[in-house]
């Protein structure tokens, strides 16, 4: 029999939240908190220290707008509205910070599969890849400017790939840059190369790197899915695979679709506006509907 606990978080409770799923290690939840704090609970929704709910503080009185764990470690990297980029580490409870890379709002944060790198994203266009060193500590390592009054919100890390010519690896990062109403959607690595993907001709939501298949899974503004390979000609880049429209629909339901991974090759979709969850499996085609039923929690969220 499953067990599911409700609490109530006593502070007051920002708009960015995140589960760590790092094997061998208890679940916990890492929950913002106005006006400048992180508040980590146990599964049960238990604070992780009784006596301090808000357990990572920032002394600048600023708040936390990103939140994303280690794929493997129970280790927290938190984007700040200043810009900052901190990582508190379940084991030692010590936090490490970086404050010069970034100097304004950041937008986006997110690991590669093997925890070996982390992308932030600000708003003022910049987007910087990170690795650790044995201490837990963020260390930048290269940094990419878009032109004044450009924002980059998505960011998505793809394959780590050897290099014979150096002897080492490469992690490639996928993001959008919002330009005049569209997104333009480009790459870089952490060797300080960068190129364009695809301009999506609208605003795009979403970005997730199906692994499996070394593409591109997109969400645009219009409630459409795209899906992009590299093409089969060397030297074409890439292009559109194919697209569907998911049933949610647009305006208001769009601006708060979400997308995420629900199992291999299978995509999960659940809009504020629905109350039911949309399954797709790309390999065998497939849809499901899960119906989330009254009592449960109402219309779906994150």
């Amino acid at each position: 029999m499953e067990i599911y606990y409700t609490s109530q978080v006593s502070a007051r409770a920002g708009n960015v939240a995140a589960w760590s799923k790092a094997p061998g290690f208890p679940p916990l939840l890492a929950v913002g908190l106005s006006p400048n704090a992180v508040g980590i609970y146990t599964e049960e929704g238990r604070p992780l220290d009784p006596n301090k709910e808000g357990l990572v503080i920032n002394v600048r009185q600023t708040e936390a707008r990103c939140l994303a764990w280690h794929p493997l470690l129970p280790l927290l990297a938190v984007g700040w509205k200043d810009g900052a980029v901190s990582f508190w580490s379940y084991e030692e409870r010590k936090l490490e910070e970086d404050s010069k890379t970034h100097r304004t709002n950041i937008t986006a944060m997110a690991w590669s599969a093997a925890g070996d790198r982390l992308v932030s994203a600000d708003d003022n266009g910049k987007v910087s890849i990170w690795k650790t060193d044995r201490l837990l500590r963020p260390i930048h390592v290269v940094s990419y400017e878009e032109q004044p009054g450009c924002k980059v919100r998505i960011v998505t890390l793809g394959p780590t790939e050897a290099m014979p010519e150096t002897g080492s690896a490469s992690t490639t990062v996928y993001y959008g840059v919002s330009v005049e109403g569209r997104t333009i959607l480009k790459w870089a690595n952490d060797q300080g190369y960068q190129g364009l993907v695809m301009d999506m001709g609208e605003e795009v939501t979403g970005l997730i790197y199906y692994a499996e298949k070394e593409q591109l899974v997109v969400v645009g503004a219009s409630c459409s899915l795209y899906l992009l390979g590299k093409s089969a000609d060397e030297g074409d880049g890439w292009v559109s695979l194919s697209k569907m429209k998911f049933a949610t629909g647009t305006g208001e339901a769009a601006g708060s679709l979400n997308v995420v991974w629900a199992g291999d090759h299978t995509l999960a979709s659940a809009s504020e506006k629905d109350d039911v969850v949309r399954m797709y499996n790309f390999d065998t085609e497939d849809n499901y509907v899960l119906q989330v039923e009254p009592g449960e929690g109402g219309n779906v969220t994150r």
